[in-house]
């Protein structure tokens, strides 16, 4: 189970409330989307990185804005990178992912 800074969500609801135009409800589903999106962030390894990936890839991967998860087993992620360079797909094992 993920842990989420409760205290940050709840700030983050009330700016958004007081930003006006909306209920407290929505600023609080839009704080938890906020916080849910920061936490699905996936951070591989440097080593892995280094042993798994070309350095044109590893270039790619590091000026792409976020992964997405294509698919997920029990023990590894396929992720993809898209920059402008193209797009970069590799299974990641969890155990080498920092956050995810």
């Amino acid at each position: 189970m993920k842990k989420f800074n409760l205290s940050q969500i709840m700030k983050d609801a009330w700016s958004f409330y007081h930003a006006g135009g909306r209920t407290f409800s929505e600023s609080l589903k839009t704080a938890w989307a906020c916080a849910k999106a920061l936490a699905h962030k996936i951070v591989v390894k440097s080593w892995f990185l280094n042993k798994e990936f070309t350095s044109g890839e590893r270039y790619a991967i590091s000026v792409s804005d976020d992964a997405k998860v294509e698919r997920e087993t029990e023990k590894a992620i396929l992720a993809k990178w898209f920059s402008e360079f193209g797009t970069v797909k590799h299974w990641v094992p969890k155990s080498c992912c920092e956050s995810f």
